[in-house]
């Protein structure tokens, strides 16, 4: 059943755009929140904690969000059957990841210190589990996608603000997070009954066997992204000092904020693409129409960071953090490559070519290690977003052959 009623994809981009900006200026608060209240060094702590965790959610997702959005989107399986098939996998991995973080967090030197941190953030990954978010997506309902990412972020920023009055330990953070998740998560269960009549669980533990076998691809490939991002932070934190993490961060922040508004648009556009994967005439003529939508906003952007990177850095965070604006800079341009190879991947997704998609994102995985290996230890932070924008540009170029290669006529 084609559920996408009347609605233009601009149309439903600016919704979700337009919620994931307002969810984004309240993870602003959370971030200037939490970097005034602990400074640079407390700062990077949380952030290291966090970005490790991130790490743990991948594993933990196993790509079976996405592969669900595709499955349901060409008519595979039901909302039915993938909603407790992907919750019951997800969970399980949960149990096995949290385990492997809290014994890394245990052994590793440099992360003892924030062992506790670490096993508190490690909770959400049982709270973001069950926070279904992928199925209204999966139906192109967007309205609910937008609600839920703007009161998960009002939420966590509320109540880390009034836990920060009674208590004003680094723990509040994850806990204020898990507290939010939970609660949006049982909101969103009650909306989706609206348009689930019930869950039919799949034929036994083969069936979740089958759905992992297909997701792990991607799982992989998500894991391997999210090593090249996100190794900023972790490559800092092991080769730094938690202040320049924090420092880091800051840009880092801003850094998601101009990604997740781009998020808000590939929501979109992937189950538009799964549904047309079978034609590359008219694959070819999505990504051009997407990119003559997309890249002329975003090149206004980075124009506009560069000129008021200062100002963003002072005003959020404070003068502590003046050091993050050059790094901003930098990220910014890496924003521009980073949105031409998501079209390119939504591409390899929908003609199920996880394998390609998995190579590339591997190769741009190292290029960024590599880079950032080598440029950190002379320009500090500079050279980690200089990394950053080196792997993305990588990535870009072998997505755009890979695509191209497959679809021309």
């Amino acid at each position: 059943m084609n559920h996408r009623g009347g609605d233009s994809i601009f149309g439903r981009y600016l919704t979700l755009a337009g919620a994931n900006f307002l969810a984004a200026v309240f993870g602003f608060f959370v971030a200037a929140l939490l970097a005034r209240q602990f400074g640079p060094t407390g700062f990077g702590i949380i952030s290291l904690a966090a970005t490790l965790v991130s790490y743990a959610m991948v594993i933990s997702n196993c790509g079976t969000s996405l592969y669900a959005v595709r499955a349901v989107a060409v008519g595979q399986n039901s909302l039915e059957q993938m909603i407790p098939a992907v919750i019951s996998i997800r969970l399980l991995l949960s149990i096995v990841v949290l385990a492997g973080l809290v014994a890394s967090a245990y052994y590793v030197p440099k992360l003892y210190e924030s062992r506790h941190l670490i096993l508190l953030f490690g909770i959400t990954l049982f709270s973001n589990a069950i926070l279904l978010l992928w199925v209204p997506q999966a139906v192109h309902k967007t309205h609910a996608v937008a609600a839920s990412n703007v009161m998960l972020q009002f939420l966590y920023l509320g109540l880390l603000y009034l836990l920060l009055l009674f208590n004003s330990e680094l723990y509040m953070a994850p806990i204020a997070l898990i507290a939010a998740e939970v609660m949006v998560a049982v909101g969103l269960m009650l909306s989706i009954r609206r348009y689930v009549s019930g869950v039919k669980a799949l034929s036994g533990p083969g069936a979740m066997l089958a759905i992992l076998r297909e997701s792990a691809p991607i799982g992989l490939t998500q894991f391997v992204r999210t090593i090249a991002l996100a190794s900023d932070l972790v490559i800092l934190g092991l080769m730094s000092t938690y202040s320049d993490v924090g420092i880091y961060s800051a840009a880092y922040k801003l850094f998601l904020f101009m990604m997740s508004l781009a998020g808000a648009y590939f929501v979109i556009l992937l189950p538009r693409i799964a549904e047309i994967s079978t034609s590359n005439r008219l694959i070819a003529t999505e990504l051009r129409q997407s990119f003559l939508r997309v890249l002329p906003i975003v090149a206004g952007a980075v124009i506009v960071v560069w000129l008021i990177a200062d100002l963003l850095i002072n005003l959020l965070f404070g003068v502590a953090y003046a050091g993050a604006a050059d790094v901003l800079r930098i990220l910014s341009l890496a924003i521009i490559a980073n949105i031409v190879a998501r079209h390119y991947r939504q591409v390899l997704l929908a003609k199920k070519m996880p394998t390609t998609d998995l190579k590339l994102s591997g190769i741009s995985a190292v290029v960024h290690l590599l880079a950032k290996v080598l440029l950190i230890p002379f320009l500090g932070i500079v050279g980690a977003a200089l990394g950053t924008l080196i792997g993305e540009i990588s990535l870009m170029i072998g997505q755009r052959i890979a695509v191209m290669r497959d679809i021309k006529p």
